[in-house]
């Protein structure tokens, strides 16, 4: 809206002068996502490959948070600037929360236990104005892979017969891991 205004300078006034008022639009917090994660024993997984965030009013993320409720600090890693995961870096400590800029998300990553675990981490994001709300998401850690087994029983074919492996082969995996392959 156009507005106008006049000073007094206990003489005269002066000439009215207009300037134009913008009320700017309220703004619209940001929504940040991260989908369960499992991860093998100490195995590692980028952050920023995981985590999704949107603005409604094309606010760009300026900063994220991360949050380990339960007290650990060995799964956030802060690799170096030109590192990954099994470059320099630091674990952080993200028992009360740890901010990182946006434009080093990269460089944030996530590191699955060294035993089988599961845990609730969280994730913020701050557009500039407002932060999101935490998302939790749970970090699942399996643990170290359990050998197959596999049971042949005797075959007798006649020339020229055949028989499926699966008609003779007992397979049992203590992970529920499928098979992929048989090798005769």
């Amino acid at each position: 809206q156009t507005l106008e205004v006049r000073v007094y300078d206990g003489k005269e006034w002066s000439d009215w002068d207009s300037f134009t008022l913008t009320t700017q639009s309220s703004n619209t917090k940001p929504v940040v996502d991260v989908s369960n994660v499992t991860l093998g024993a100490d195995q590692w997984k980028s952050f920023s490959e995981i985590v999704t965030y949107t603005d409604s009013d094309g606010d760009a993320a300026v900063k994220f948070e991360v949050k380990d409720n339960a007290g650990g600090y060995k799964n956030f890693w802060l690799a170096d600037v030109g590192q990954g995961a099994n470059g320099t870096g630091q674990y952080i400590d993200a028992s009360n929360g740890y901010t990182i800029t946006a434009a080093d998300i990269g460089r944030l990553w996530l590191q699955g236990d060294p035993s089988a675990s599961s845990q609730t981490l969280q994730v913020r994001a701050y557009d500039g104005k407002d932060w999101s709300d935490w998302d939790s998401f749970g970090l699942t850690t399996k643990g170290p892979n359990a050998r197959p087994k596999v049971t042949a029983e005797d075959v007798s074919l006649s020339k020229g017969g055949y028989k499926k492996v699966t008609d003779f082969v007992t397979y049992t995996d203590g992970d529920g891991d499928s098979a992929t392959q048989y090798n005769l």
